[in-house]
């Protein structure tokens, strides 16, 4: 009862159980099919072959038969005592010759055992000579028949058994029912005339008689035999036998031209209702054929006992191997149970309780799959725990290197297989994210982190292609650190300090064709210990700073920062910031942005400190200028300045701040009513900029202000109040609706698309449009297809 509640709980088992009983099962079966065709193909065998031997032995005795009348015949019409019928004349005839002729026909007749008559024809006399008393009391009906055959339309042919029936009155004597047969002797003369011809006439019974006693002998239940002409008619027809001989001939027919160079084979065909065998021999006498019929089932009703044991013997077996599967599937199926068993007693896998309505496969492997699935969790746990413990070694070697003892850097170098090389020689670089306020503000948390994975790798790719030791550090998500050590094969140290700046010119390159975003890079030179690492690390930020001079994607070396470090000076002259004052007060914009530029050239001298306090310097000048200059307005200039002292803190180039400063300018000293005529001119230009411009991945406000020579600021606040968006929502939704254009009228992929009008990152892209459209993309375009079918 166990065993059969465990075949009824696991689906597996019965499958098992099923799989094997049905291949024994079907072994068996097709065993036993072959088995049984191997039967009848052999009973049918054996059946042609003795039918084979009885029509082999007939068609010697027809051509023993016809080879003796031949002979019989030819030595006949070459006799003087018959020659002498043939060509006796009327007035010459000798009633002693005559006798004794007709006495050597009699004789020829009754010695033979298969003559029934001969008859001498003589053309001379037009009558016949007839051998055989009995039929030259009477010769009318047997004249009168061969009178129809020899006067045929076409010659007869030579020493050839013709069948002859005296109740048939065609030209071929024979119909039918056979009386006799004729074999005719004749030479024609030189009109191509029958002038005489000697006819020997044979009983059909003797031949008959002699076909069935063959077949008697041959014992073959219901069997038959018979002799058929060239046109496929029997000659010996049995009455009490009805046999659809249209039938029969047709597939014999077909079979003698199919193998016309085989003298004998068999057919299996239906006689009315009954299946029947059919062997056929040739005769080997003008084109007869010898054919024995005999019913299918007879035949084969001596293997039906066989059969049946056959069917016993499948049954016991099938039995049997229902067994044999019983037990082979429980072997079978033990460790799988055995599996089962430990995984439901376990607490690895949860899902033990559904075991008894699901596949055992299945659950095995779904308690696979979570089983991996928590290694996978485990590996990656210890994985980002070893990586964590190893950044954790690497801030602490960037910040204090300097108060680790030499044992602790290599300890922690080893422990945590840091790859920066163990000579003494190192090189630190500091990669910064260029826009990264900007950046932060527009990508969502997840592609923050996808950005600084794929700076990281890249650097780490690169760096470590080239040869170098390397490992790169995110010390905050607006920075790293690319801490190196020299190649394998150590060259000049100057030279391989400029490959790794080479390398680094490469991250900078990839970084900005994969990701559409730029990084600047502050190489520090080479140095020997890993004490000064910490000493380098705060070098390098130094030296990144400078990008305000230089701008983005540059790539600083100390030499390029080298005048400006050394440079004390902090004060701009006093003449600039008159002049500046000057010129604000009387709003003489061209020259006043001439002037900001020499001021901020003159500047751009100093070391970074003062740059950034001469910038704030010039701010408060503003502040206090445009204080003074309301005190003498009726109307005072409302200008909000608040916004001046954070945009010069945050903004990352000279060349940003300059256009800030500039919009406050134009701000300031632009008329109002000018200022609408402009702001109108300004709009109609920044809609063409971006209508002509929108695929470019890097079109932005900033982009848009540096080609009209004004400051960001100025023209995004001129372009919200009088459309009611930013430039940056304008620029959103002129991609969006060409983006939706796209989606309705060609086959692009979806990526395409998003390349084609403009967006670099997907994510963005979909957020976007599900805003405006309430569905994503894909989604959007099914739709409108659907709509368009119905």
């Amino acid at each position: 009862m166990k065993v059969w509640n465990l075949f009824l709980t696991r689906t597996y088992l019965r499958r098992i159980l099923i799989t094997i009983s049905l291949l024994l099962i079907l072994s068996v079966l097709i065993a036993s099919l072959a088995l049984s065709y191997n039967f009848e193909r052999t009973a049918l065998t054996v059946r042609h072959k003795a039918n084979m031997d009885v029509l082999s032995q007939m068609s010697y005795n027809v051509t023993y038969l016809n080879d003796s009348l031949k002979m019989l015949a030819n030595n006949l019409y070459y006799d003087i005592d018959v020659q002498f019928l043939r060509y006796a004349k009327g007035s010459e005839a000798d009633n002693y010759q005559l006798i004794r002729s007709l006495g050597k026909l009699d004789y020829t007749i009754s010695s033979s055992p298969f003559l029934h008559s001969i008859f001498i024809y003589n053309g001379n006399q037009n009558n016949y000579y007839v051998g055989n008393g009995k039929i030259r009391a009477n010769p009318d009906i047997m004249e009168a028949e061969l009178n129809q055959l020899l006067q045929a339309q076409h010659l007869l042919p030579k020493m050839s058994l013709l069948p002859i029936s005296l109740d048939n009155s065609s030209d071929e004597g024979y119909s039918g029912v056979v009386d006799f047969f004729a074999m005719v002797m004749y030479d024609l003369s030189n009109s191509n005339r029958m002038e005489d011809a000697i006819i020997l006439n044979i009983k059909p019974q003797w031949l008959f008689d002699n076909i069935s006693m063959l077949n008697h002998a041959a014992g073959a239940e219901g069997s038959t035999i018979h002799l058929l002409d060239g046109s496929m008619q029997p000659l010996n027809p049995d009455p009490l036998i009805p046999i659809n001989m249209e039938e029969i001939s047709s597939e014999l027919s077909q079979s003698k031209l199919e193998y016309s160079n085989q003298r004998s084979g068999y057919f299996i065909t239906r006689n009315g209702q009954n299946k029947v065998v059919v062997s056929y021999a040739r005769a080997g006498v003008n084109d007869w054929t010898l054919i024995t019929i005999q019913p299918y089932e007879a035949i084969l009703r001596d293997i039906q006992s066989m059969r049946m044991t056959t069917l016993w013997i499948t049954g016991c077996v099938v039995l049997l191997f229902l067994m044999i599967a019983f037990v082979a599937s429980r072997r079978l199926y033990a460790p799988i149970n055995s599996v089962l068993g430990k995984f439901s007693s376990s607490e690895v896998y949860t899902g033990a309780a559904n075991l008894g309505i699901r596949d055992e496969m299945t659950y095995l492997s779904d308690a696979y799959s979570s089983i991996l699935e928590r290694i996978r969790h485990a590996n990656l746990e210890v994985t980002q725990r070893r990586s964590a413990v190893k950044m954790y070694h690497l801030k602490r070697l960037i910040q204090n290197s300097a108060l680790m003892t030499e044992e602790e850097f290599k300890s922690i170098t080893k422990d945590n297989n840091l790859q920066i090389g163990t000579q003494d020689c190192y090189y630190l670089a500091v990669v910064k994210l260029d826009r990264f306020a900007m950046a932060a503000g527009q990508a969502e948390a997840g592609d923050l982190k996808l950005i600084q994975f794929a700076v990281t790798n890249i650097a780490e790719d690169l760096v470590r292609t080239a040869g170098f030791h390397c490992e790169v550090i995110e010390m905050r998500t607006d920075h790293w650190v690319v801490l190196s050590g020299p190649k394998e094969q150590a060259g000049d140290e100057m030279e391989q300090w400029n490959q790794f700046g080479e390398v680094l010119r490469q991250v900078q390159s990839a970084v900005k064709n994969y990701y559409k975003l730029t990084i600047t890079v502050a190489v520090t030179p080479s140095f020997e210990s890993y004490s000064l690492i910490a000493a380098r690390y705060n070098d390098a930020l130094i030296l990144a700073s400078y990008r305000i001079l230089f701008g983005y994607n540059s790539l600083i070396v100390p030499s390029m920062v080298a005048e400006n470090m050394d440079n004390r000076e902090f004060d701009v002259p006093l003449e600039l910031e008159k002049r500046m004052v000057e010129l604000m007060r009387s709003a003489d914009m061209p020259k006043l942005a001439e002037q900001l530029n020499k001021y901020m050239t003159y500047i751009a001298r100093f070391n970074y400190e003062h740059v950034i306090h001469a910038l704030l310097h010039l701010v408060i000048i503003i502040r206090q200028t445009v204080q003074d200059m309301n005190r003498n307005r009726l109307q005072p200039m409302t200008v909000d300045l608040s916004d001046l002292n954070r945009s010069v803190l945050t903004l990352e180039t000279l060349d940003e701040i300059k256009l800030k400063f500039l919009a406050v300018f134009t701000e300031l000293l632009e008329p109002a009513g000018e200022e609408t005529d402009k702001g109108r001119v300004l709009i109609d230009a920044i809609r063409e900029i971006v209508d002509a411009q929108f695929a470019d991945l890097n079109l932005s406000l900033q982009g848009i202000a540096a080609m009209l020579k004004m400051s960001p600021v100025y023209v995004g606040r001129i372009f919200k109040r009088a459309e009611g968006l930013s430039v940056a929502e304008y620029i959103n939704d002129r991609r969006l609706a060409e983006a939706e254009r796209k989606l309705l009228l060609t086959d692009n992929s979806i990526g395409e698309i998003m390349e084609q009008t403009g967006f670099s990152n997907q994510s963005q892209f979909f957020k976007l449009f599900k805003k405006k459209y309430g569905t994503t993309p894909k989604e959007y375009r099914l739709a409108n297809v659907i709509r368009d079918m119905m």
